[in-house]
């Protein structure tokens, strides 16, 4: 089911009429179609209807952002010859147009009971899904789960609103649930579209009961009144969101501002029409415990309102610059060969970065040791073992023992032969690399947390004249600080602990109170386990710090084309004539 026939079989009925009739259906489940429509429903209908849909809706959205981050599955790749019509830079599973058509239009027909609206969901489901497969934007797979999570998330809860679960916990038990699960459900998907979802879903909870039970109003109205109370509730709640978009930092500001914009549909709008006569009260003004809920929300957002303003004005605008380091340019991915191209060639050797410049890279990365006697040698493990016929610690070993290694003795392009045996090929140092590729970005990591390494490194790299086009990097904070202090002109990547420093506190929204970097650039895995690290949010966090991303180590072809249009700087892996095969399909470096 994450095969591509089912696109490529839709796709030979194509016509321009059909291009542009499945563009409009898909935009019928966008995210604009949804804001437009959830304020109205809360508005000018029922407002306990509307908010049963509202809740499903903004539950299973948010679900859905979860899980696309930490499946990060690939969707239809141009390769296999499906046609894109339109771009998606998330990931494919679950799709969210099924799953959030599925749930909103399922729960409409259940909470308003409309046979009208049941015909409607019968209607626009099948074809919003279709549009998706046609558009060539999800594979068939996706497309079944999201219609199987958003039609379960919708039995669960209208299950639920039935029976009255949870209708008997205090407003406060349900206040400070909310406010406990907000830092958890960032941390699990920190993404823009995840922000708003969750700024606004808190918002309106907190929001809702107040509005309720302090500015029942009447929903129907004249014609008049309805529009006036559109174009009134549209204003407020647009002017919010530009505000928050151009102005508040990202992350939990921007949690924060969305939260406003809730209040403004749950409480602001409806104390509006109120003011203004364009609905009249279906009761009085609520009793004693609805208007001291109405005074303090109204205070709480006030503050909120002037912390965000204060945070806008101190976050200023983004750095949005590009560091001077080697073979970055804007809108060109470089091609990073991890060790030379680990897949296609001997790792470390000369024989590798020869090979890696030959098939198109445009960067090399290597990693030092020093030798017992103090030479700098290119080298990933701290032993020979696993990859030259010697055997113990490189530290132990002299440059004279070194040479006699044969550093192509285990590799296997097949698994089961060893053709470059005996051949030559040994382990190079730093400086034989440095004379072989005179012009060549590198990214050099010390692999040793000794201070002699950087002293060694940060002489080579000013013998050879080498300062403008090497990134040095290491995961040991120590060394790397001692490089910094002798090579100061030299970019540097992060250290673990201080690339930790930056993507926790992206993950939990608060990268604008970062420090500043102090690289040039950020060089981060994939995931660190279960946990996803690299993301299109990392990458547009970093950005507002000027720091280039590059992500290590990309052998899948879906996740190179991923992160080429997600706008990482620099794509490491084993494989680099693959990548280069990927940007060129792109267009993302130059043919």
């Amino acid at each position: 089911m994450f095969d591509p026939a089912v696109n490529i079989w839709l796709q030979a009925l194509a016509s321009p009429w059909l291009d542009q009739f499945f563009l409009w259906i898909t935009a019928l489940g966008d995210e604009l179609a949804y804001t437009l429509l959830l304020p109205a429903l809360y508005w000018l209908t029922d407002r306990r209807n509307a908010r049963q849909v509202a809740l499903v809706f903004l539950v299973s959205m948010s679900l859905n952002g979860i899980l696309k981050e930490w499946l990060a599955l690939p969707r239809p790749n141009p390769a296999d010859g499906v046609r894109l019509l339109i771009q998606e830079t998330s990931p494919g599973f679950p799709s969210g147009h099924a799953q959030g058509s599925s749930t909103l239009w399922t729960s409409l027909a259940l909470a308003y009971g409309s046979r009208l609206l049941g015909w409607l969901a019968a209607i626009l489901i099948p074809l919003i899904c279709l549009s998706r497969l046609y558009l060539g934007v999800h594979y068939l797979a996706d497309i079944l789960g999201g219609l199987a999570l958003g039609f379960g998330l919708v039995a669960l809860f209208f299950t639920g609103y039935r029976r009255g679960w949870g209708n008997r916990w205090p407003v406060g038990v349900k206040a400070l649930l909310i406010i406990l699960a907000m830092p958890i459900l960032l941390f699990l998907n920190p993404n823009s579209g995840a922000v708003r979802i969750l700024g606004f879903l808190s918002g309106f909870l907190l929001g809702d009961w107040v509005g309720r039970h302090a500015l029942a109003y009447r929903p129907q109205g004249s014609p008049a009144a309805q529009v006036g109370k559109l174009l009134l509730g549209y204003g407020g709640f647009f002017a919010i969101v530009y505000l928050v978009e151009r102005w508040v930092p990202a992350g939990l500001p921007s949690l924060l501002g969305y939260g406003l914009a809730a209040l403004w549909v749950t409480v602001g709008a409806p104390w509006l029409f109120l003011t203004l006569g364009l609905t009249t009260r279906e009761w009085g003004p609520g009793g004693p415990l609805a208007r001291r809920a109405l005074g303090q929300l109204g205070s709480g957002a006030l503050v909120v309102a002037l912390l965000l303003g204060l945070l806008a004005w101190w976050a200023g605008a983004p750095l949005g610059r590009l560091p001077a380091v080697a073979g970055l340019q804007p809108g060109v991915v470089q091609v990073i060969a991890h060790r030379g191209g680990a897949l296609e060639a001997p790792e470390n050797t000369l024989v590798a970065f020869g090979q890696a410049e030959t098939v198109g890279a445009t960067a090399l990365e290597l990693d030092v040791h020093l030798t017992a006697d103090g030479h700098v040698v290119v080298l990933h493990d701290s032993t020979v073992d696993r990859t030259t016929n010697g055997t113990g610690p490189i530290a132990h070993l002299t440059l004279d023992q070194v040479r006699e290694l044969d550093a192509a003795y285990h590799y296997s392009p097949d698994g089961s032969t060893y053709p470059l045996r005996g051949v030559g090929i040994g382990v190079p140092t730093l400086e034989e690399v440095l004379q072989a590729h005179p012009e060549t970005p590198l990214i050099i990591e010390m692999k040793m947390n000794e201070p002699r390494l950087a002293e060694e490194v940060a002489r080579l790299v000013e013998a050879y004249g080498a300062a403008s086009r090497v990134v040095v990097s290491s995961f040991h904070r120590e060394v790397l600080d001692h490089f910094r202090s002798l090579a100061p002109g030299v970019a540097t990547g992060f250290s673990l602990p201080e690339a930790l420093h930056f993507v926790l506190l992206e993950r939990l929204g608060l990268s604008f109170l970062y420090p500043g970097p102090p690289g040039d650039v950020l060089q981060v895995p994939e995931r660190y386990g279960l946990l996803p690290v690299a993301s299109k949010n990392l990458i547009e966090r970093a950005a507002d710090w000027g720091l280039p991303v590059q992500i290590w180590t990309v052998n899948d072809r879906d996740a190179m084309r991923r992160w080429a249009v997600l706008g990482a700087a620099g794509i490491i892996t084993d494989a680099p004539s693959t990548l280069v095969e990927v940007l060129r399909q792109e267009g993302t470096r130059d043919a």
